[in-house]
């Protein structure tokens, strides 16, 4: 759809080519009006006046107060003629006739464009607000606008507030601020048509030939950043701002200002912007470049002056940081910051264990001598990092003679890596080394007297030629192990077998062969457990010999 005041526009357009071209000018006015027969009389009887005098013909004490429009019918429309054909710009063939013709809304329009500096704000072609002022201050040059019965005010000048006058090295992206005007002033013919609004003006010349920026805004707007683009670096600037109440102005206020680029500034630590982490007792390298800077002062987890750009190592961090850098340049000062999360101090932790089946660990062990074959469990924990690094010292001199270097294993067995033949007390050390760190623990052997079992002959029998049968009972301790015996002749070993396990009281039958007459022989017997050899006593005319 096209809307009314397109279709008006269009129509006034063409209207204006049709009309001085193509038409008689007396067809323009042939439209027929229906108007007051008084208020006819009236009208015509001043545009007789007015043709006659010109702008001169416009009575004293006449001011605009009314707007006008196309197709108005007035006195005050044949006074805008008048005022329109004096300052050339009405056309040669247009008559004054007191109706809002086509003629005469484009020398309304021609009106506004010529004096565009003033009525900054309009509805084209139209007779209001301050093209009506301005008809009245060329009635009436340097007037106080008078409007019937009422005086109209100019509203209070703006007052700039920010930047101040002659104000160095401003941003490029500035923002200005003025102060609010409490002092709109006052309009005619009522306070209704007053319409509170503010004009700025930035130029790079004083005479706002070329204004950079130009805009109307409202009363409640009393700030404005100038967008990107608008400023350039070195370079001296203009501003003023005045206060419109729809009829008057206030008179401009007007400050200077120079602009600078502002400085930047980037800030890494190891090529990132963080956050970054590193581990406890590490070091970071920070590096940073800046442009439009002259000096930069590092705070936080740094201090000092430092280059507009360079790098610098941080060493032996032990908790977490922030490091900041401030650059300055004639554009102002500006900040960057990185954080470096530093982690605990890292544990080793170490839990050892010994056996001699690798099925019953312990963290100290108690059996019969000879220990042979010790393994060893390590099993390591905590928040250190790396290959681990596995020692085991025997008989715990410091000599650590069994190593595993650099596994990544955090739990690890060793078997049949100590022995220990004899009676006694010992001690095996252990140690881990990971990335620095080290846990050692030492771990308990007792290696125990053998328990013997104490065997009495109860009876020796002769079998046959060389048999021999020996009735034995254990009147010691019972004993879970094997027990190998063997008897001799004369000093001479003839011949081994095995005890099974003896308990307290129980009786073994030793049948035994004999390779040659013994009857005048000398007959030992003997008992080894674990290799342990005891001698016993002598009974029946034959020395047989026992464990006690």
């Amino acid at each position: 759809m096209v809307s009314n005041e397109i279709r008006k526009n269009l129509f006034l357009k063409v209207a204006v080519v049709f009309y001085f071209v193509l038409i008689p000018i007396g067809v323009l006015f042939a439209k027929e009006l229906v108007v007051d027969e008084a208020k006819d009389k009236l009208i015509k009887a001043q545009v007789e006046i007015v043709k006659t005098g010109g702008k001169s013909g416009i009575p004293a004490d006449f001011v605009f107060k009314n707007d006008l429009k196309f197709e108005d019918y007035e006195v005050e429309v044949a006074y805008l003629q008048a005022i329109l054909k004096s300052e050339g710009l009405y056309c040669r063939q247009c008559r004054i006739t007191g109706y809002f013709g086509v003629g005469t809304w484009s020398g309304v329009v021609a009106f506004q464009r010529k004096y565009a500096k003033e009525i900054i704000s309009y509805q084209k072609g139209v007779v209001s607000g301050l093209t009506l002022e301005k008809l009245n201050r060329i009635l009436k040059p340097g007037m106080v606008a008078v409007i019937m019965d009422c005086q109209a005010k100019s509203p209070a000048s703006p007052e700039l507030l920010f930047p101040e006058d002659n104000a160095p090295k401003q941003s490029l992206s500035l923002t200005l601020k003025w102060q609010s005007v409490s002092d709109w002033g006052s309009v005619c013919p009522t306070e209704s048509l007053m319409t509170k609004k503010y004009r700025l003006r930035i130029s790079d010349n004083l005479d706002f030939k070329d204004s950079l920026v130009d805009v109307v805004l409202p009363d409640s707007q009393t700030s404005y950043q100038v967008s990107p683009g608008v400023f350039s670096p070195n370079t001296i600037y203009h501003w003023r701002v005045l206060a419109d109440n729809g009829l008057l102005k206030s008179p401009y206020n007007l400050r200077s200002f120079g602009v600078s680029f502002s400085p930047t500034i980037d800030l890494k630590a190891e090529d990132s912007n963080g956050p970054i982490t590193v581990n406890y007792n590490n070091s970071v390298t920070l590096s940073w470049a800046s442009a439009q800077a002259d000096n930069c002062l590092a705070f936080g987890g740094w201090q000092g002056e430092k280059p507009v750009s360079g790098t610098e190592k941080i060493t032996n961090l032990t908790e977490s940081k922030n490091f900041q850098l401030i650059c300055s340049g004639p554009g102002g000062k500006v900040q960057d910051e990185v954080s470096v999360e530093v982690l605990p101090l890292p544990t080793l932790n170490l839990e050892a264990f010994i056996s001699l089946d690798s099925q019953n660990w312990q963290d100290s062990l108690q059996d019969f001598a000879p220990l042979n074959g010790v393994d060893v469990k390590f099993k390591v924990s905590g928040n250190a990092t790396g290959l681990v690094t596995y020692r085991v010292d025997c008989d715990a001199d410091g000599d650590f003679e069994q190593n595993f270097a650099k596994v990544s294993d955090l739990e690890k067995t060793f078997t049949d890596i100590c022995s220990y033949p004899k009676l006694g007390v010992y001690q095996l050390a252990v140690k881990v080394e990971r990335t620095g760190l080290t846990a050692e623990k030492n771990l308990s052997l007792v290696a125990l007297e053998t328990k013997m079992p104490d065997l009495k002959v109860v009876s020796l029998e002769k079998q046959s030629k060389n048999t021999y049968l020996a009735k034995v009972i254990n009147t010691g301790p019972s004993i879970d192990k094997e027990t190998r015996y063997f008897w001799l002749v004369n000093y001479v070993a003839q011949m081994a077998g095995k005890i099974p396990a003896l308990k307290t009281g129980e009786i073994v039958n030793f049948l035994f062969t004999v390779p040659f007459p013994v009857s005048s022989a000398k007959i030992e017997f003997r008992a080894d457990i674990d290799n342990q050899i005891d001698e016993a006593s002598e009974t029946n005319n034959f020395l047989i010999f026992v464990s006690p």
